[in-house]
């Protein structure tokens, strides 16, 4: 085996089989020597190491980096034992199942500064939001108008007894969705801070405030079954123009447009050459740690942890919103 290779494992197959192993296999740098799943499929048996239990495979092949796709309070487990081998590993949202959790894993990276990972935040690679950001950048807000935030979608897209549909299990619509939701929000905007929740009839309505800034967002987040699929952010600037970030389709990562005054600057594009979109960002997010776990001079700790404060930051807000909306 090529000594430069880094030697990976998965943990989890649902979604690595769609959207990770692709990323993996086409990343030369890497080399897949074990996949931990109960999956019988035998193709998977050919092409690597198979295991059912992840940490005899980890103890067995001794890799240098896992990618983790399984449900957050077994993410959980895997991460804080990967931290003590001292294993860089590539995780999904959320980070895990409680802001309680999350704060246990924060305060155990403390005393191991530096291992290597990211938390794969791939709407904020997405070719939309990276170009409306930019906007953002160059325009000041008007502060005398709030930023409205709207990300409605239809219910009923797990099954009831889905671990996606219990917020004890890290699921339910704030961590499914309010997780991409309000990381977006403060890539954007910057640090957010809860004024207000409450749970309407067929939405809950959040009032934010930025830390710096003190501009007010308003957010309208639902899935019921009688919402309709959009997601909306409008920017109003202190020059007489509205910038907004719009999906109307049920495919939140692929169908974006920008809009200046309701005329269409920005599309997202369809041509990632047989991806889709989220793989597309998701491959971003993998290649910045592995620029992190071949740079050979010593960072910082928090240059360590691709996405780790920005989980933390959304475990806090969704955790204050639950004190809220009971």
């Amino acid at each position: 085996m090529n000594k430069a290779l880094i030697k990976t494992c998965v943990i989890g197959y649902n979604y690595a089989k769609t959207t990770l192993i692709p990323i993996l296999k086409e990343n030369r740098r890497l080399k897949i020597i074990g996949i931990c799943t109960k999956s019988k499929n035998k193709e998977l048996e050919k092409s690597c190491n198979k295991f059912s239990l992840w940490k005899i495979m980890i103890n067995s092949l001794k890799p240098e980096l896992v990618v983790i796709a399984v449900p957050p309070k077994i993410q959980s487990k895997i991460i804080k034992y990967l931290i003590k081998k001292k294993i860089s590993f590539f995780a999904q949202k959320p980070l895990t199942y409680n802001f309680y959790d999350a704060q246990i894993i924060r305060n155990i990276f403390k005393n191991y500064k530096n291992i290597k990972m990211a938390i794969d935040l791939n709407f904020l690679e997405l070719e939309p939001i990276v170009f409306f950001r930019k906007i953002i950048e160059k325009n000041a807000p008007n502060k005398d108008l709030n930023i409205e935030v709207k990300w409605l979608f239809k219910s009923g897209i797990y099954k009831e007894n889905h671990w996606k549909n219990k917020k004890r299990d890290g699921g339910g619509m704030y961590y499914n969705f309010g997780f991409h939701l309000f990381s977006i929000i403060i890539n954007l905007f910057g640090d957010v801070r809860v004024i207000l929740a409450r749970k309407e009839k067929f939405f809950d309505s959040i009032d934010l405030q930025t830390k710096k800034k003190k501009i007010k967002i308003k957010v309208y987040f639902s899935n019921s079954f009688h919402a309709k699929n959009i997601f909306s952010i409008k920017y109003l600037c202190k020059k007489p123009f509205t910038y907004e970030l719009l999906n109307t389709s049920k495919d939140y990562h692929g169908n974006f447009l920008v809009l200046k005054n309701k005329k269409i600057i920005f599309r997202q594009s369809k041509n990632f050459q047989g991806k889709d979109s989220r793989e597309v960002a998701s491959s971003f997010v993998l290649k910045k740690l592995l620029s992190l776990m071949t740079l050979k001079n010593k960072k910082k700790s928090n240059e360590n942890h691709y996405n780790l404060d920005m989980s933390i930051k959304v475990h806090s807000i969704i955790n204050d919103i639950y004190k809220f909306i009971k």
